[in-house]
Protein backbone atom coordinates (compact mmCIF):
# COMPACT_ATOMS: atom_id res chain seq x y z
CA UNK A 1 0.00 0.00 0.00
CA UNK A 2 1.26 3.28 -0.93
CA UNK A 3 1.88 6.42 1.25
CA UNK A 4 -0.47 8.52 -0.95
CA UNK A 5 -3.01 5.57 -0.41
CA UNK A 6 -2.23 5.26 3.46
CA UNK A 7 -3.65 9.11 3.68
CA UNK A 8 -6.37 8.98 1.52
CA UNK A 9 -7.63 5.93 3.88
CA UNK A 10 -6.48 7.71 7.28
CA UNK A 11 -8.86 11.42 6.02
CA UNK A 12 -11.55 9.05 5.14
CA UNK A 13 -11.49 7.59 8.44
CA UNK A 14 -11.16 10.88 10.01
CA UNK A 15 -14.41 12.34 8.41
CA UNK A 16 -16.41 9.01 8.51
CA UNK A 17 -15.41 8.62 12.56
CA UNK A 18 -17.32 11.56 13.95
CA UNK A 19 -20.01 11.25 11.77
CA UNK A 20 -20.38 7.40 13.03
CA UNK A 21 -19.64 8.62 17.03
CA UNK A 22 -16.16 8.30 16.05
CA UNK A 23 -15.72 4.44 17.42
CA UNK A 24 -15.10 1.45 15.94
CA UNK A 25 -18.45 0.69 17.10
CA UNK A 26 -19.93 3.79 15.11
CA UNK A 27 -17.96 3.01 12.03
CA UNK A 28 -18.68 -0.40 11.83
CA UNK A 29 -22.70 0.41 12.18
CA UNK A 30 -22.48 2.97 9.75
CA UNK A 31 -21.50 0.67 7.69
CA UNK A 32 -24.13 -2.04 8.23
CA UNK A 33 -26.80 1.05 8.08
CA UNK A 34 -25.37 1.45 4.76
CA UNK A 35 -25.96 -2.56 3.76
CA UNK A 36 -29.51 -2.40 5.46
CA UNK A 37 -28.80 -4.94 8.26
CA UNK A 38 -28.42 -2.04 11.09
CA UNK A 39 -29.05 -2.67 14.33
CA UNK A 40 -30.48 -0.94 17.46
CA UNK A 41 -27.88 -0.82 20.28
CA UNK A 42 -29.24 -0.71 23.97
CA UNK A 43 -26.50 1.52 24.23
CA UNK A 44 -27.05 4.10 22.23
CA UNK A 45 -31.07 3.98 23.87
CA UNK A 46 -29.75 4.21 27.19
CA UNK A 47 -30.41 7.20 29.64
CA UNK A 48 -28.32 7.73 32.94
CA UNK A 49 -30.28 9.22 36.26
CA UNK A 50 -27.78 10.78 38.57
CA UNK A 51 -29.45 10.62 42.41
CA UNK A 52 -27.61 11.40 45.88
CA UNK A 53 -28.61 11.72 49.21
CA UNK A 54 -28.74 10.50 52.55
CA UNK A 55 -30.16 8.24 55.13
CA UNK A 56 -32.35 10.06 57.89
CA UNK A 57 -33.00 8.55 60.64
CA UNK A 58 -34.51 10.14 64.22
CA UNK A 59 -31.98 11.67 66.43
CA UNK A 60 -32.88 9.74 69.39
CA UNK A 61 -32.18 6.38 67.32
CA UNK A 62 -28.59 7.24 66.84
CA UNK A 63 -27.33 8.84 70.06
CA UNK A 64 -25.05 7.24 72.84
CA UNK A 65 -25.67 3.03 70.71
CA UNK A 66 -23.52 1.21 68.34
CA UNK A 67 -25.57 -0.50 65.69
CA UNK A 68 -24.60 -4.34 66.41
CA UNK A 69 -25.71 -3.45 70.37
CA UNK A 70 -29.37 -3.36 68.27
CA UNK A 71 -31.31 -6.48 68.95
CA UNK A 72 -33.02 -8.08 65.34
CA UNK A 73 -37.01 -6.42 64.40
CA UNK A 74 -39.55 -8.64 65.92
CA UNK A 75 -41.81 -9.13 62.44
CA UNK A 76 -40.47 -9.95 58.71
CA UNK A 77 -43.04 -7.96 56.99
CA UNK A 78 -44.73 -5.02 58.96
CA UNK A 79 -47.33 -4.17 56.05
CA UNK A 80 -49.01 -7.55 56.68
CA UNK A 81 -49.70 -6.35 60.00
CA UNK A 82 -51.69 -3.19 58.85
CA UNK A 83 -53.13 -4.25 55.27
CA UNK A 84 -56.09 -4.61 57.24
CA UNK A 85 -56.94 -1.37 58.16
CA UNK A 86 -55.43 0.32 54.35
CA UNK A 87 -58.30 -0.95 52.85
CA UNK A 88 -56.45 -3.30 50.51
CA UNK A 89 -57.21 -7.09 49.62
CA UNK A 90 -55.65 -9.44 52.05
CA UNK A 91 -53.92 -11.99 50.70
CA UNK A 92 -52.02 -13.75 53.12
CA UNK A 93 -50.95 -13.96 57.10
CA UNK A 94 -47.94 -12.50 58.55
CA UNK A 95 -44.96 -14.50 59.01
CA UNK A 96 -42.43 -14.14 61.77
CA UNK A 97 -38.56 -13.32 61.69
CA UNK A 98 -36.06 -15.17 62.13
CA UNK A 99 -33.79 -14.64 64.80
CA UNK A 100 -22.57 -6.58 59.55
CA UNK A 101 -21.42 -4.07 61.87
CA UNK A 102 -22.49 -0.48 60.49
CA UNK A 103 -21.90 2.59 62.66
CA UNK A 104 -24.07 5.60 63.23
CA UNK A 105 -23.44 9.24 62.83
CA UNK A 106 -25.50 11.90 64.28
CA UNK A 107 -29.10 11.38 62.84
CA UNK A 108 -27.89 9.12 59.88
CA UNK A 109 -25.73 5.75 59.30
CA UNK A 110 -22.47 5.27 57.54
CA UNK A 111 -20.54 2.47 55.91
CA UNK A 112 -24.45 1.31 54.81
CA UNK A 113 -25.42 -0.19 51.42
CA UNK A 114 -28.41 1.32 49.27
CA UNK A 115 -29.70 -1.36 46.32
CA UNK A 116 -31.40 0.63 43.73
CA UNK A 117 -34.21 -2.38 42.69
CA UNK A 118 -35.17 -2.34 39.51
CA UNK A 119 -39.18 -2.88 39.63
CA UNK A 120 -39.42 -4.19 36.60
CA UNK A 121 -37.09 -6.99 37.13
CA UNK A 122 -37.20 -7.23 40.76
CA UNK A 123 -33.37 -7.10 40.29
CA UNK A 124 -30.43 -4.86 42.19
CA UNK A 125 -28.72 -2.49 38.99
CA UNK A 126 -26.86 -0.65 41.70
CA UNK A 127 -25.59 -0.18 44.78
CA UNK A 128 -23.97 2.43 46.66
CA UNK A 129 -22.03 2.73 50.16
CA UNK A 130 -22.74 5.63 52.60
CA UNK A 131 -19.85 7.69 53.75
CA UNK A 132 -19.17 9.01 57.22
CA UNK A 133 -21.94 11.60 57.05
CA UNK A 134 -24.61 8.62 55.89
CA UNK A 135 -24.03 10.34 52.01
CA UNK A 136 -24.23 8.35 48.79
CA UNK A 137 -24.29 9.00 45.22
CA UNK A 138 -25.80 6.43 42.29
CA UNK A 139 -25.86 6.14 38.11
CA UNK A 140 -28.49 4.78 37.21
CA UNK A 141 -28.85 3.45 33.60
CA UNK A 142 -31.62 2.23 31.86
CA UNK A 143 -33.25 1.98 28.31
CA UNK A 144 -36.00 5.44 27.36
CA UNK A 145 -36.49 8.09 29.06
CA UNK A 146 -38.77 6.59 32.26
CA UNK A 147 -38.32 3.84 34.76
CA UNK A 148 -39.28 2.72 38.02
CA UNK A 149 -36.59 2.23 41.10
CA UNK A 150 -36.78 1.66 44.76
CA UNK A 151 -33.73 2.90 46.56
CA UNK A 152 -33.30 0.80 49.77
CA UNK A 153 -31.42 -0.12 52.75
CA UNK A 154 -31.46 -3.42 54.75
CA UNK A 155 -29.55 -2.27 58.22
CA UNK A 156 -27.71 -5.66 60.03
CA UNK A 157 -26.16 -6.14 63.03
CA UNK A 158 -23.20 -8.58 63.91
CA UNK A 159 -24.97 -11.13 63.89
CA UNK A 160 -26.46 -10.89 60.71
CA UNK A 161 -29.77 -9.63 61.93
CA UNK A 162 -31.93 -6.98 60.55
CA UNK A 163 -32.36 -4.08 62.65
CA UNK A 164 -33.48 -1.45 60.43
CA UNK A 165 -35.37 -1.24 57.12
CA UNK A 166 -35.35 2.17 54.60
CA UNK A 167 -36.94 2.47 51.45
CA UNK A 168 -37.96 5.61 48.66
CA UNK A 169 -39.75 4.55 45.55
CA UNK A 170 -37.81 6.83 42.69
CA UNK A 171 -40.03 7.21 39.33
CA UNK A 172 -37.51 8.45 37.52
CA UNK A 173 -38.45 10.58 34.10
CA UNK A 174 -35.00 12.05 32.27
CA UNK A 175 -37.54 13.36 29.44
CA UNK A 176 -36.01 17.51 30.62
CA UNK A 177 -32.82 18.20 32.06
CA UNK A 178 -33.71 19.04 35.58
CA UNK A 179 -34.98 14.92 35.61
CA UNK A 180 -31.92 14.04 34.74
CA UNK A 181 -30.86 14.19 38.58
CA UNK A 182 -32.10 14.44 42.21
CA UNK A 183 -31.49 14.31 45.86
CA UNK A 184 -33.73 12.06 47.30
CA UNK A 185 -33.09 10.61 50.96
CA UNK A 186 -33.80 7.59 52.70
CA UNK A 187 -35.89 8.42 55.71
CA UNK A 188 -39.20 7.13 58.08
CA UNK A 189 -41.12 9.28 55.92
CA UNK A 190 -40.12 7.98 51.94
CA UNK A 191 -40.33 4.62 53.55
CA UNK A 192 -43.89 5.57 54.43
CA UNK A 193 -44.22 6.18 50.83
CA UNK A 194 -42.57 3.29 49.71
CA UNK A 195 -45.05 0.84 52.13
CA UNK A 196 -47.81 2.06 50.76
CA UNK A 197 -46.95 1.71 47.14
CA UNK A 198 -46.30 -1.92 47.28
CA UNK A 199 -49.72 -1.72 49.89
CA UNK A 200 -51.63 -0.91 47.05
CA UNK A 201 -50.50 -3.79 44.89
CA UNK A 202 -50.95 -7.36 44.98
CA UNK A 203 -47.04 -7.65 45.47
CA UNK A 204 -47.31 -6.71 49.27
CA UNK A 205 -47.46 -10.24 50.70
CA UNK A 206 -44.16 -11.00 49.22
CA UNK A 207 -42.70 -8.22 51.35
CA UNK A 208 -40.17 -9.20 53.51
CA UNK A 209 -37.68 -7.32 54.87
CA UNK A 210 -34.52 -9.62 54.59
CA UNK A 211 -34.33 -8.92 51.10
CA UNK A 212 -36.98 -5.81 50.72
CA UNK A 213 -37.44 -5.11 47.38
CA UNK A 214 -35.80 -7.42 45.41
CA UNK A 215 -37.57 -10.26 43.38
CA UNK A 216 -40.69 -8.33 43.63
CA UNK A 217 -41.79 -7.87 39.87
CA UNK A 218 -45.51 -6.27 39.90
CA UNK A 219 -46.74 -3.97 36.84
CA UNK A 220 -49.13 -2.57 39.33
CA UNK A 221 -45.92 -1.55 41.51
CA UNK A 222 -44.38 -0.64 38.68
CA UNK A 223 -46.64 2.19 37.36
CA UNK A 224 -47.02 3.14 40.87
CA UNK A 225 -43.86 4.34 41.58
CA UNK A 226 -43.83 5.63 37.99
CA UNK A 227 -45.96 8.02 39.14
CA UNK A 228 -43.88 9.47 42.42
CA UNK A 229 -41.38 11.87 40.96
CA UNK A 230 -37.78 11.51 43.00
CA UNK A 231 -37.92 15.69 42.78
CA UNK A 232 -41.11 16.23 44.79
CA UNK A 233 -41.01 13.35 46.76
CA UNK A 234 -37.71 14.75 48.36
CA UNK A 235 -39.98 17.83 49.20
CA UNK A 236 -42.85 15.71 50.44
CA UNK A 237 -40.97 13.81 52.79
CA UNK A 238 -38.59 16.71 54.38
CA UNK A 239 -42.00 17.95 55.53
CA UNK A 240 -43.63 14.31 57.29
CA UNK A 241 -40.44 13.47 58.61
CA UNK A 242 -40.57 16.52 60.63
CA UNK A 243 -43.56 15.26 62.24
CA UNK A 244 -43.97 13.72 65.75
CA UNK A 245 -44.77 10.20 64.91
CA UNK A 246 -41.50 9.67 62.70
CA UNK A 247 -38.90 12.18 64.06
CA UNK A 248 -39.31 10.89 67.83
CA UNK A 249 -38.61 6.92 67.61
CA UNK A 250 -36.16 5.49 70.26
CA UNK A 251 -36.06 2.40 69.05
CA UNK A 252 -36.51 0.53 65.33
CA UNK A 253 -39.02 -1.28 66.20
CA UNK A 254 -41.22 0.91 67.33
CA UNK A 255 -39.83 3.47 64.10
CA UNK A 256 -41.21 0.70 61.97
CA UNK A 257 -44.42 -0.11 62.88
CA UNK A 258 -45.18 3.80 63.08
CA UNK A 259 -44.26 3.87 59.49
CA UNK A 260 -46.16 0.89 58.71
CA UNK A 261 -49.32 2.19 60.36
CA UNK A 262 -48.82 5.75 58.66
CA UNK A 263 -48.52 4.00 55.55
CA UNK A 264 -52.11 2.51 55.84
CA UNK A 265 -53.43 5.58 57.14
CA UNK A 266 -52.20 7.31 53.43
CA UNK A 267 -53.15 4.04 51.71
CA UNK A 268 -56.62 4.39 53.12
CA UNK A 269 -57.08 7.40 51.94
CA UNK A 270 -56.02 6.60 48.54
CA UNK A 271 -59.00 3.87 48.12
CA UNK A 272 -61.26 6.54 49.66
CA UNK A 273 -60.34 8.70 46.90
CA UNK A 274 -60.72 6.09 44.44
CA UNK A 275 -63.84 4.99 45.57
CA UNK A 276 -65.21 8.80 45.40
CA UNK A 277 -63.80 9.11 41.77
CA UNK A 278 -65.56 5.89 41.26
CA UNK A 279 -68.72 6.97 42.51
CA UNK A 280 -68.88 3.62 44.24
CA UNK A 281 -69.19 2.63 48.02
CA UNK A 282 -66.80 -0.28 47.76
CA UNK A 283 -63.58 0.57 49.42
CA UNK A 284 -61.98 -2.86 47.57
CA UNK A 285 -63.06 -1.98 44.14
CA UNK A 286 -59.97 -2.73 42.12
CA UNK A 287 -58.41 0.46 40.26
CA UNK A 288 -54.77 0.01 40.01
CA UNK A 289 -54.04 2.55 37.45
CA UNK A 290 -56.59 5.41 39.33
CA UNK A 291 -54.50 4.22 42.93
CA UNK A 292 -51.08 4.85 41.37
CA UNK A 293 -52.62 8.12 39.56
CA UNK A 294 -54.18 9.48 43.22
CA UNK A 295 -51.00 8.37 45.21
CA UNK A 296 -48.71 10.25 42.84
CA UNK A 297 -51.15 13.63 43.18
CA UNK A 298 -50.92 12.85 47.28
CA UNK A 299 -47.26 13.22 46.98
CA UNK A 300 -47.66 15.93 45.24
CA UNK A 301 -49.83 18.21 47.03
CA UNK A 302 -47.60 17.18 49.99
CA UNK A 303 -44.63 18.87 48.61
CA UNK A 304 -46.43 21.58 48.10
CA UNK A 305 -47.31 22.10 51.58
CA UNK A 306 -45.06 24.62 53.64
CA UNK A 307 -46.21 23.89 56.91
CA UNK A 308 -48.32 21.34 57.80
CA UNK A 309 -52.23 21.41 58.52
CA UNK A 310 -53.30 21.84 62.15
CA UNK A 311 -54.69 18.51 62.85
CA UNK A 312 -53.94 16.22 65.36
CA UNK A 313 -53.65 12.66 63.59
CA UNK A 314 -52.47 11.71 60.22
CA UNK A 315 -56.02 10.36 59.31
CA UNK A 316 -56.64 14.54 59.74
CA UNK A 317 -53.42 15.28 57.50
CA UNK A 318 -53.77 13.03 54.57
CA UNK A 319 -57.44 14.14 54.64
CA UNK A 320 -56.92 17.66 54.62
CA UNK A 321 -54.46 16.76 51.84
CA UNK A 322 -56.80 14.59 50.05
CA UNK A 323 -58.86 17.43 49.68
CA UNK A 324 -56.65 18.88 47.53
CA UNK A 325 -56.48 16.30 44.82
CA UNK A 326 -57.88 17.02 41.02
CA UNK A 327 -60.24 13.47 41.30
CA UNK A 328 -61.23 13.92 37.36
CA UNK A 329 -57.31 14.50 36.22
CA UNK A 330 -56.63 11.54 38.68
CA UNK A 331 -59.35 9.69 36.46
CA UNK A 332 -57.91 10.39 33.77
CA UNK A 333 -55.11 9.67 34.39
CA UNK A 334 -55.74 6.27 35.64
CA UNK A 335 -57.84 5.19 32.77
CA UNK A 336 -54.60 5.60 30.88
CA UNK A 337 -52.53 3.95 33.35
CA UNK A 338 -55.49 1.06 33.76
CA UNK A 339 -55.11 0.15 29.87
CA UNK A 340 -51.47 -1.62 30.31
CA UNK A 341 -52.51 -3.09 33.98
CA UNK A 342 -53.69 -6.77 34.82
CA UNK A 343 -56.68 -6.79 36.65
CA UNK A 344 -57.18 -8.68 40.19
CA UNK A 345 -60.28 -10.91 41.31
CA UNK A 346 -61.63 -8.90 44.05
CA UNK A 347 -61.47 -10.75 47.74
CA UNK A 348 -63.09 -9.75 51.19
CA UNK A 349 -61.27 -6.73 53.18
CA UNK A 350 -62.13 -6.19 56.74
CA UNK A 351 -63.38 -3.12 57.38
CA UNK A 352 -60.50 -0.33 58.29
CA UNK A 353 -60.09 -0.01 61.94
CA UNK A 354 -60.76 3.31 63.64
CA UNK A 355 -57.90 4.92 65.28
CA UNK A 356 -54.49 4.15 64.08
CA UNK A 357 -53.11 5.73 67.12
CA UNK A 358 -50.34 7.91 64.61
CA UNK A 359 -50.13 11.40 65.35
CA UNK A 360 -48.42 14.42 63.17
CA UNK A 361 -47.66 17.54 64.70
Amino acid sequence: MTRRTLLRLSLGLAVVGPLAGCSVYGFTSALGSLGGQAEVSDVATSRLFNVEGQIRLPLGLTTGRALQDLPALTTVSPLMAVAPTAGVHVYGTAAVRETQSIGFASGTVHEAEIQFVDVVTGEVAATASTTVEGKYAARLSFTGTTHPFVAQTILRNQFNQVVGFLAAPLGVDVSTVAGKKALVDLSPASTMVAFSSVLLTEAYPGFDMRKGFVGIRSKRLAAMVSEISPQRLQKAVTLLDQSRTLSQGTSFDSLLSDTATASAVLTFQVKTLAMQALATDSLTVEAPGLNAALLGQMVDRIAAVTTPPAVDSAQGFFQAIAQQVDLPQAKSDGEQLATTLPELPPLPTPTPADGMNVTFE
